[in-house]
């Protein structure tokens, strides 16, 4: 959701949603860690070791004006009866009414993709943004998906964190032909290591799509009511639209109010294709060529044309293709190769409107020689494992084992080098630019042998829902194109989809839409769709400013 190029791939959400809906560009480099260890220390005294898990939801004071649960549920849903059980890390904001209130409109859950971004980081982070969104009626609940964090069991594979380190630093920085057989084999390496401890075996997508279910059921108990009778409100970005088509499909009597964002093709996700991704990145940077050029001196990589900036990044691309930097100016020596340079390209068309500026000022350093931005861009954050005082980053290793674990395919018929190298081509042809760091995902699932124990995928998608889903989408996003939404929303009868015109970048949050913000807010009030897809215009587009507050934008 880094960690590596491969584990990036749906961290925006997460990572990066502090640029959300008007925060400055200088909070939006904070590193989450460094937000989340803040977090942690505010609450005097809290830590989840100190909280017992319960098969009810008992809520404990947490994090300055959170409440925090630790919900105990069957490890095995298949095995309700066991005695093996997950305890699911939860915080939330409270409502602005009171509970027994008719205007209380219960629990809305969040994930903000990964897989592995933390919920509970999440709403930490933005929970009173989208609180404002959704409405203040709501209880706004994240969690920490299994696997990830503070939620246990959990997904360390590794004896030690200096062996995680070790493990971590053998990987290449480069993902190209030549690197594939290396990385399959270190890849297979940790999985084999999982296996022997048992790691992996319930973390897949539909044993998240139940345990959210017992979330929902249970926030609605503690405040009183019959949970049982309640369907499942949520908003899902980037991964946690698979989640949710994954929990309409299993529960399709229970969605009251779903709105998926910033869609993945489901079926895509679940053979681990890869190849409904990065459609339309190629056109994302074409928009960056387009408006660097249009504004001039206030993109620093500008050119009088889209062209000419095309051919300042194409030349830096055949000068370090050729030659890689050396970086000799910092306080351990580097270098920076085309695959950095690829990497950062990746890892910068998530939230243009924050992101563009910064990306134009890294790059003409590194055309004029200067290489000591570029590297700490490329990388993004450090990785992490469980914390019980606090959420931070996951490892690589955790990410990755919910989406191998979801591609079953892979244990039927292990991939080549061959056939992952040809990938890798049909990637790079699909997208110049971020074909490359996208590759290794597959890669890292042709290791993975442990068969996904407990509740199955559905072997047919789509489902009639009891309450219509919401799908939203940015007309150019680079990580999940909008047609990925308009195919999706078919499965699904009677659902709805809010696109946004000229919006550029990875889900809602990442252009400025007053308009899209009335029609999420819309929904979550009345539940209604309209029949026909509902088009927005965007307020802000790269190079013209920062993003204003909500305040104001919702009427």
């Amino acid at each position: 959701m880094i960690l590596s190029s491969s584990t990036s791939r749906f961290l925006a959400g997460w990572l990066l949603s502090s640029a959300v809906f008007g925060v400055s560009a200088n909070a939006q480099s904070t590193n989450s860690t460094d937000v989340a260890s803040t977090n942690a220390t505010s609450a005097a005294g809290f830590s989840w070791t100190k909280i017992t898990a319960t098969p009810d939801i008992e809520w404990h004071d947490c994090f300055d004006g959170f409440l925090c649960a630790r919900l105990q549920v069957p490890l095995d849903w298949t095995a309700p009866n066991s005695s093996s059980h997950a305890e699911i890390a939860i915080t939330a904001l409270p409502p602005s009414v009171p509970t027994n209130s008719s205007q209380y409109s219960g629990p809305l859950l969040m994930n903000p993709g990964g897989p592995g971004g933390s919920g509970v980081l999440d709403i930490l982070v933005q929970g009173k943004k989208f609180h404002q969104i959704v409405g203040t009626t709501h209880t706004l609940i994240g969690f920490d998906p299994r696997g990830i964090n503070n939620t246990t069991p959990g997904g360390n594979c590794f004896n030690s964190a200096l062996s995680r380190l070790a493990w971590q630093l053998q990987g290449n920085r480069a993902s190209n032909p030549a690197t594939i057989p290396d990385e399959a084999a270190r890849w297979s390496s940790v999985w084999g290591q999982c296996a022997q401890r048992g790691v992996g075996k319930y973390v897949s997508t539909p044993n998240v799509a139940r345990d959210m279910l017992a979330i929902s059921e249970k926030v609605w108990n503690s405040a009183g009511y019959k949970g049982c009778e309640k369907g499942l409100r949520y908003w899902g970005f980037s991964y946690g639209t698979a989640l949710g088509m994954t929990f309409a499909n299993l529960f399709p009597d229970r969605v009251d109010r779903i709105v998926l964002d910033g869609v993945v093709d489901i079926e895509d996700w679940y053979t681990n294709a890869r190849m409904h991704f990065m459609v339309d990145a190629d056109k994302v940077i074409d928009r960056f060529f387009y408006y660097c050029s249009k504004a001039g001196k206030a993109c620093a990589f500008t050119a009088p044309t889209p062209d000419g900036v095309k051919t300042r990044l194409r030349n830096l691309k055949k000068k370090l293709e050729a030659s890689p930097m050396p970086v000799y100016n910092q306080t351990e020596p580097d270098w920076i190769s085309l695959s950095d340079v690829f990497l950062t390209l990746f890892n910068n068309l998530l939230i243009p409107l924050v992101q563009w500026p910064s990306l134009a000022v890294d790059l003409a350093a590194l055309e004029a020689g200067n290489s000591s931005t570029i590297r700490p861009a490329s990388v993004g954050a450090s990785s992490g494992i469980s914390t019980d005082t606090g959420p931070i980053v996951p490892g690589e290793d955790a990410t990755a084992a919910i989406f191998c674990s979801d591609a079953e395919p892979f244990r039927k018929d292990v991939p080549t080098i061959p056939e992952l190298k040809e990938h890798y081509y049909q990637l790079v042809k699909q997208s110049e630019w971020t074909g490359s760091p996208w590759s290794g995902g597959k890669v890292q699932c042709s290791g993975w042998r442990q068969p996904p124990l407990g509740v199955q995928a559905p072997k047919k998608w789509g489902a009639k829902t009891s309450n219509p889903i919401l799908f939203v989408n940015n007309e150019l996003d680079p990580r999940c194109p909008v047609k990925n939404a308009r195919a999706m929303r078919k499965l699904y009868p009677g659902a709805g989809l809010v696109s946004a015109k000229g919006g550029i970048g990875h889900c809602s949050y990442a252009v400025e839409s007053a308009c899209n913000l009335k029609n999420i807010n819309k929904y979550f009030k009345d539940g209604k769709v309209e029949k026909d897809e509902v088009v927005c215009e965007v307020d802000l587009q790269p190079f013209e400013g920062l993003p204003t507050p909500i305040s104001g934008k919702i009427a």
